[in-house]
């Protein structure tokens, strides 16, 4: 790993913490990049990299530079900064932290790695960049721009340790509400609603996609319906609209690694029981699991929306907010096994082919699953 990178890492010492202040003295020392570019703002619990996913490529496929800030990562960091589908080079990606580091501005990690998304864009003359929220929504670190529209996915209870309950998260994330601008959701709700109104933004309620796509899981209608609203707004023509659906990069979300094991990043009871009923429409004989999660996560719910399984397995993800392997048995008892490879190929070595594997529960799990893969 590059020192820039290590750098930056060790500001998650830090945490979250909720203002914009120290964001946009970083912007306003660098002439403020975000005012660069069309912006489409999007946040929500679950579904927002992949409906960012397909307003990226309807985007590119109607010939515009788009840049797409997503988190987090799978593997590397340069994941969450591309352009047209080709991440940052790491050279790219060490030369604007220096930049950023030598305005000697504290910051949190997170509104460091803002800050190199919004530069970033600017200096490669991006267009559009479709632009993904972080945590929440009103003091995320990329709530300080102006978009052409907002976005809010699917809301659910996640991070509640920081966010409070359903109805302070729904509020959170209503922060992302910009006067006059228009708001694309699924969300039929009264506090979304009421934010639209005092903003005078136009509400725009969206419904599933009429079209198929290359994505599983039939709750990817739902975003796929919100990215074609917003692109319908933006008067991109429906061929372009239909062809880029079908050409949708977006990994570890229901992803075949093999004929019967799947990857997702479900990390929310939510998520899990969304992925449950895809697995509900598949035909296998028996149900493998591979499960871990952060430790504020509730395991429990979690793993009792997943369907009947024949195995779980427990393994811990090699993060410092990992879940510990004995809190995860309690939730539900199962074959502990630490290590990420091991557990697949203990697994691997039972499944029969008419088996399923799934491997769920966190983001830094698949992370992991597909860096062993690439190692």
């Amino acid at each position: 790993m590059h020192k820039e990178i290590e750098w930056l890492y060790s500001l998650e010492w830090m945490g979250w913490k909720l203002s914009l202040d120290r964001i946009r003295e970083v912007m306003k020392a660098l002439g403020n990049p975000e005012k660069a570019y069309k912006i489409i703002h999007i946040a929500g619990t679950n579904g927002k990299g992949s409906t960012a996913a397909m307003l990226n490529q309807i985007l590119i496929e109607a010939g515009h530079k788009v840049g797409m800030f997503t988190s987090p990562h799978l593997v590397k960091l340069n994941e969450r900064y591309r352009v047209n589908n080709q991440d940052i080079s790491d050279e790219k990606l060490c030369e604007i932290i220096r930049k950023i580091r030598d305005l000697k501005i504290e910051v949190t990690c997170f509104e460091f790695m803002t800050a190199i998304a919004f530069l970033y864009f600017k200096e490669v003359g991006a267009e559009y960049v479709v632009l993904e929220v972080g945590l929440g929504g009103t003091y995320d670190a990329t709530n300080i721009i102006t978009p052409i529209a907002s976005v809010i996915t699917t809301i659910a209870n996640d991070h509640n340790d920081i966010l409070g309950d359903i109805q302070d998260i729904t509020e959170d994330k209503a922060g992302v509400i910009k006067e006059n601008i228009p708001l694309f959701t699924c969300e039929n709700n009264p506090l979304i609603k009421k934010a639209c109104k005092e903003q005078d933004a136009k509400l725009v309620l969206c419904s599933k996609s009429e079209y198929s796509l290359n994505l599983n899981g039939q709750f990817q209608s739902k975003n796929a319906g919100i990215a074609i609203k917003v692109a319908r707004h933006l008067q991109i023509d429906e061929q372009t609209i239909k062809k880029a659906l079908q050409h949708i990069e977006w990994k570890a979300r229901l992803e075949y690694l093999d004929n019967n094991v799947i990857l997702d990043s479900a990390h929310n009871p939510n998520a899990i029981e969304e992925v449950a009923k895809f697995l509900k429409t598949l035909d296998y004989e028996n149900l493998y699991v591979i499960f871990s999660c952060l430790k504020d996560k509730n395991a429990e719910k979690m793993l009792k929306a997943l369907p009947p399984h024949k195995e779980l397995i427990i393994t811990k993800i090699h993060f410092h907010r990992a879940m510990e392997l004995g809190d995860i048995y309690k939730a539900e008892p199962g074959v502990i096994i630490e290590n990420v490879k091991n557990a697949m190929d203990h697994v691997k070595e039972k499944l029969q082919q008419n088996d399923l594997l799934i491997i769920l529960g966190s983001v830094y799990l698949a992370g992991e699953v597909l860096e062993k893969q690439i190692m």
